[in-house]
């Protein structure tokens, strides 16, 4: 969970550029279902 949250504020902190944080959000939910199954 601690990498969720440390991602999540990574993605906050890049929502000022506008556009590489979707990118990044995308990433991490790929990786956080790979996970999970």
């Amino acid at each position: 969970m601690v990498s969720q949250n440390k991602q999540l504020i990574l993605t906050n902190d890049k929502v000022k550029n506008g556009r590489v944080t979707k990118v990044k959000v995308q990433i991490t939910e790929v990786e956080i279902e790979e996970e999970t199954e």
